[in-house]
Order: C-alpha cells, then structure tokens, then sequence
C-alpha cells in the first residue's frame, strides 16, 4: 500500500510541477500590465467614463485629477475632446520613462504641428504609474499642451490723432 501511494505521487507530481511552471510561465511582466492599463484607461478616456477611470486607478492619499471629482470630470472632457479631434498615435510612438520619484510616466503623443485655429503646437498624454513594487494601476494622468503665443496677427499702434 506505502509503495502505490508513492508511485502515485511520483505521478502526480510532475504534472503539478508541470502546471506551476505554465502558471508562472504566463503571468505577465509590469511592463505588460502596464502596457494593458493604459489601453483600457485610453478607452475611458475616449468614452469621457469618468468613473470607470476612477474605479480602475490606484488611489493616493493626495488630491489630484483623478481622485478628485470636479477635477476629474473636467480633466476627463477635455482629454476626451482632444483625443476625439487628435487621435491616438500607435504604441511605436509611445514613450516610458522613469520618473525621479520612481514613478513611471507613459508618454502619449496627441499633436504636434500648427493649430492655427486654437494655436496648439503639440499636446501629450502622460499617463503616470507608482513605482512597480506598488501597483500597476494608473494613479494620475495630465494633458500637456504647448501654444504659440508669439504667432498673433500684426495689429498697427493706435494713432494719437494724427
């Protein structure tokens, strides 16, 4: 009896080991993770779902756009809006870099050109994570915009009279 049992578990054993190592095998790295949340927070964004961007997010004990409601809301339209007009550039455009607070930011070019009805030189989509041992849940985002101001229509001085 002794001797069946441990050739039974000689049996069982490798096909456990064998299915804790597929197990490990396809669990995902952080970069992928990610990868994954930024696709889904962009598909709020798009719907303008406030509320699933803060049902999805890592939460911190800091006000920011995404945990404060009024914040959010505006925050959330207007990158819904610009996304609407701009578009999403394909992820070989993307950038990551690491933040010096060991965070990671997800880089997102919307524009870059000559907007000559709103002045828009280039617009961004920075999608921020806390450091990996944390979460890889999104905990802030920001809509970076830079205008021309230097490019207004010439306008004569005002006469004194003359």
């Amino acid at each position: 009896m002794k001797n069946k049992n441990i050739l039974i578990l000689y049996r069982i054993l490798p096909v456990l080991l064998g299915c804790v190592c597929l197990n490990a095998c396809q669990s995902s790295s952080p970069a992928e993770e990610r990868r994954a949340n930024v696709l889904r927070f962009i598909s709020y964004l798009k719907e303008n779902n406030e509320q699933n961007i803060y049902e999805t997010s890592y939460h911190t004990n800091w006000q920011n756009n995404i945990t404060n409601a009024s914040l959010r809301k505006q925050w959330v339209k207007a990158t819904a809006d610009m996304i609407a007009k701009y578009g999403i550039p394909p992820e070989s455009k993307w950038q990551t870099r690491p933040d010096p607070s060991g965070a990671i930011n997800v880089i997102i070019p919307l524009f870059a050109g000559r907007d000559t009805s709103t002045r828009l030189r280039e617009s961004k989509l920075v999608v921020s994570f806390p450091p990996e041992n944390i979460s890889a849940k999104v905990f802030a985002f920001n809509l970076s915009n830079q205008y021309d101001y230097n490019d207004r229509p010439f306008m004569a001085p005002p006469s004194n009279g003359e």
